[in-house]
């Protein structure tokens, strides 16, 4: 993800985990500290409403699986996804996860937004010790991605400023 990486805001970056990490029993590869860490909606959004998305090739045979360091801020419940996970084929497959507030993601600053996740396919893996986390989304992709080409997953973000957007640390594929 580093050409994708627009942000490194934290009150503490120092504090965020970098470089190769096991985090929730999966391996991922962070940015470095001192340097931008992630992608942010809110930043790609240029402060403004508009829904935004980042594209993140690909380009691996045999995807079963997707696992994504992410959270929101800003969160907001469900029964409403305002983020979306879309997984492309080279076959034409595609696939769209929908992510409810409080269910799938949660804020990344506990605090006044949402809070919880469901403990299974979303579950908290880093907390530096002042209010911030980092949550593991592990999305499970059916069958036909196992005999094609994964080209892109696509993250869709239709929040708006203090209104739940992403924010992606990293994605590990399986």
């Amino acid at each position: 993800m580093s050409g994708l990486v627009n942000d490194r805001f934290l009150s503490k970056p120092e504090l965020a985990p970098a470089g190769p990490r096991l985090l929730g029993g999966v391996p991922f590869l962070l940015q470095p500290s001192g340097k931008n860490r992630y992608w942010r909606a809110q930043i790609a959004a240029e402060g403004s409403a508009r829904p935004v998305s980042l594209t993140i090739p690909v380009g691996r045979a045999g995807v079963s699986r997707a696992y994504f360091l992410l959270n929101t801020k800003w969160g907001q419940p469900g029964s409403a996804s305002y983020l979306a996970l879309e997984f492309k084929g080279d076959q034409g497959s595609l696939y769209e996860k929908k992510l409810v507030g409080g269910i799938d993601v949660r804020d990344y600053h506990h605090g006044a937004f949402t809070n919880s996740v469901n403990g299974t396919t979303s579950r908290p893996v880093f907390d530096d010790g002042l209010w911030q986390a980092i949550d593991l989304v592990e999305v499970a992709l059916p069958d036909e991605f196992r005999r094609q080409t994964l080209e892109t997953i696509v993250l869709d973000d239709t929040g708006r400023l203090v209104f739940q957007r992403a924010i992606l640390w990293a994605v590990t594929l399986r």
